[in-house]
């Protein structure tokens, strides 16, 4: 799950299962930013990394995206 505030910030909540280890992630804080095109990245704040690509479509009620982190294959869809 993730919030996006409209103001450029967002909170998640995420189930990762590493090499068959399970974990949830609360409360991470993130930061975004969505361009013209309706493409955009999310980024931690505390190191300006980008960790994830993104989309809006649908009129901004929906958002598709995926990780950019290395070793990582993940993909998100979040709808209003």
């Amino acid at each position: 799950m993730i919030n996006f505030d409209g103001k450029g910030n967002s909170l998640s909540r995420q189930t990762i299962d590493r090499s068959g280890t399970i974990a949830v992630v609360s409360n991470q804080i993130g930061m975004y930013v969505v361009n013209p095109d309706s493409t955009g990245t999310q980024s931690d704040p505390a190191t300006g990394k980008v960790f994830s690509q993104l989309v809006v479509v649908h009129s901004g009620d929906e958002v598709l995206g995926m990780s950019t982190t290395p070793a990582t294959m993940s993909s998100f869809t979040t709808r209003e």
